[in-house]
């Protein structure tokens, strides 16, 4: 048999071929002519010369009376014979000459309405059969079935489908032989609706179900592709962040450079203040011996611009700038402090670790129920969908390529995501524990009790400048009653002792808080530098989250533009594709009523003007007629089904334009 389908593949031509000894052994030679007598219609039989063409047309009504046809056959037959050397090809050149072009619609999955301009045949199958006499020898043929009676007569059949999308409306066929002789041709066809006879009508049905089970998978490849687009937005927000983040440590790694070199700076001066005023309470001290000196210095220090007046406007400044200082380093409670600064900088790195472990947690959640099958959660039991989901398949079982393109990547990124929201990555828990241990020790270095350290832990920064700010208090008022005891030296020198001791006293008060101070910038510059130290891990930690986040979002785009997407196209397609057979099938249906002598007229073209074992028999007395029939229509069942199964299997390969 040869049939022309629309570019099957694999198994549809293997099935096709097995068909084909099992056709042709229920089709008899003498099933072949009893199709003019099925009593469903007429027969239009012509006698054809020996190079196929019509000599003449008669018309056989179910109740065997005859008349002439006036009508133009449906088929054409034409014959020709080549020789090489002892060997003879017979080519039978058959076509279905009844074709309309007329507008074919159908309505796509979508609603769309799509109308084209197709070229129909008449629905037409057909059984070509040659008697070739027994003087010839060696008798085959490529693609119809040889069979030889007893008597060495060799009989070369073929089942032809003479409409598309089901066969080709011109086919060729042939067959070599040795020996003398001439072969006798004769072919017979019905007129069938592929729509209502029992097997074609299966290939209709066989594309609606291609069409229906396209069109549920489209909608599944449509909400992957939703999906992963949501998904790959979703995981360049996420880039786009930790891109700010890491931008933003990098500038927090300068910022606790230079404030590591200020705080070095300012430990530094601090030990100069120190070494000062160690001086300034020696030189008290020598004061307070020399104050059988002080006649001729008291006229200096009552000067209203170089003398004790200015120095205590001067202490007056210097502790409203102290006070000042205390109000900036503030403390746990005072917001807008540097204290207070701290402790919400060390919260909010707190915070943001966490956020990113929670961000991590989700984003394995989400690649792990993408990639596996899921059982589904209730609501509120899963914290990164707390509407609940429900259970799905492995969205990507049916096509094992977009798996291996998916998982493989996924499974390491998965393992990543889940060491970050269990603390067990490598780099960023220690990076935020030596931050936040590094901003810690600014805190303490700010502001700490006294003696909290140890006997000799003088407390924070705060605790120093308090003890400066008290130390200046007594050196102004020191300097208040050594300006009241110059104002009123007449009272005696017992008054100037008694103020210059007082002095005395408060120089060694703020020696100590100078000290104290020393001893809070040495902790802050320490704090600082292991700050400064432990950023730039953190810099790094952030930078391998932002390339791995960076190549789970390039995996995404790159499943969805090579995978899913095309995927849903293919689908898309597919069904369009059956959709627009079905429609061909129906309005070629719609043509068996045109047929040239009735909507179920036999055609048989002869070579025989009186018949013989393969043309159909005018007599009625014939014994084996039913016989014949039964055997002649179980031959066409077997090459409907063959049709029918190369059809179905074959649709997906054919490309059809709309």
């Amino acid at each position: 048999m040869k049939v022309h389908l629309p570019e099957p593949r694999g198994l549809a031509p293997r099935l096709a071929v097995l068909c084909l000894p099992v056709a042709a052994a229920l089709v008899l030679p003498s099933a072949l002519a009893v199709a003019a007598t099925n009593g469903s219609g007429s027969t239009v039989r012509a006698v054809v010369g020996g190079d196929g063409s019509v000599k003449s047309v008669k018309v056989y009504a179910p109740d065997g009376s005859m008349s002439s046809f006036n009508g133009s056959m449906p088929l054409k037959m034409s014959i020709s014979r080549s020789v090489s050397g002892n060997t003879s090809t017979y080519t039978y050149n058959v076509e279905n000459t009844f074709t309309k072009t007329q507008n074919v619609s159908y309505t796509d999955t979508a609603g769309k309405s799509h109308t084209f301009s197709q070229t129909l045949q008449l629905p037409i199958v057909a059984q070509l059969g040659v008697e070739v006499p027994k003087t010839f020898k060696n008798v085959a043929t490529t693609d119809g079935v040889v069979l030889t009676d007893p008597d060495g007569t060799n009989r070369v059949l073929w089942n032809l489908v003479l409409f598309s999308p089901l066969g080709s409306p011109t086919q060729t066929l042939t067959f070599t032989a040795t020996g003398h002789g001439v072969p006798t041709a004769e072919l017979a066809a019905d007129v069938v609706d592929p729509a209502t006879t029992s097997g074609l009508s299966s290939s209709s049905q066989a594309a609606t179900a291609n069409s229906q089970q396209d069109d549920f998978w489209t909608s599944f490849a449509t909400g992957g592709n939703g999906g992963l687009s949501q998904l790959s937005s979703g995981m360049g927000q996420i880039v786009a962040g930790l891109s700010k983040l890491h931008d933003g440590l990098g500038a927090a790694v300068d910022g606790a450079n230079k404030l590591d070199a200020g705080t070095a700076q300012a430990a530094g001066g601090s030990h100069q203040l120190t070494t000062g005023l160690g001086k300034i309470h020696g030189g008290q001290s020598a004061l307070t011996g020399g104050l059988s000196q002080i006649s001729g210095g008291l006229g200096q220090l009552a000067d209203t611009k170089t003398g004790l007046p200015a120095a205590s406007a001067g202490v007056q400044q210097l502790i409203a700038g102290i006070g000042a200082i205390l109000a900036g380093v503030g403390d746990d409670a005072t917001a807008k402090t540097l204290v207070n600064g701290v402790d919400l900088v060390n919260g909010g790195i707190s915070a943001l670790y966490a956020g990113i472990k929670a961000s991590a947690a989700c984003t394995a959640d989400v690649l792990t129920k993408l990639v596996g099958p899921s059982g589904g959660t209730a609501p509120g039991a899963d914290p990164c969908a707390p509407t609940g989901l429900p259970a799905t398949p492995d969205m990507l079982t049916a096509d094992p390529a977009a798996a291996a393109v998916l998982k493989a990547p996924a499974v390491g990124v998965i393992a990543q995501f889940q060491a970050v929201a269990a603390g067990t990555d490598a780099n960023l828990p220690s990076a935020f524990a030596q931050l936040t241990g590094g901003l810690t020790l600014i805190h303490d270095g700010l502001s700490h009790p006294a003696g909290a350290a140890g006997p000799t832990d003088l407390g924070g920064v705060a605790q120093g400048l308090q003890a400066v700010k008290a130390g200046l208090g007594q050196l102004q008022t020191g300097l208040a009653a050594a300006n009241a005891g110059i104002s009123a030296l007449n009272t005696g020198s017992q008054k100037a002792l008694s103020g210059s001791q007082q002095l005395t006293d408060g120089s060694g008060q703020a020696l100590v808080g100078s000290k104290k101070l020393s001893s809070g910038l040495d902790q802050l510059s320490a704090g600082q530098h292991q700050v400064a130290a432990g950023l730039p891990a953190a810099v790094s930690g952030v930078k391998q989250l932002l390339d791995g986040s960076t190549q789970v979002k390039t995996g995404i785009d790159a499943v969805q533009s090579g995978a899913v997407a095309p995927l849903q196209t293919q689908l898309a397609q597919g069904s369009q594709n059956a959709k627009k057979q079905i429609a061909i099938l129906t309005a070629t249906a719609g043509l068996s009523s045109q047929a040239p002598g009735g909507a179920q007229a036999t055609y048989v073209l002869t070579q025989s003007p009186n018949g013989f074992a393969l043309a159909a028999s005018t007599s009625k007395s014939s014994d084996n007629t039913g016989r014949n029939i039964g055997l002649g229509l179980g031959g066409l069942a077997v090459l409907v089904i063959a049709v029918v199964a190369g059809f179905s299997l074959g649709r997906r390969s054919s490309t059809v334009s709309v």
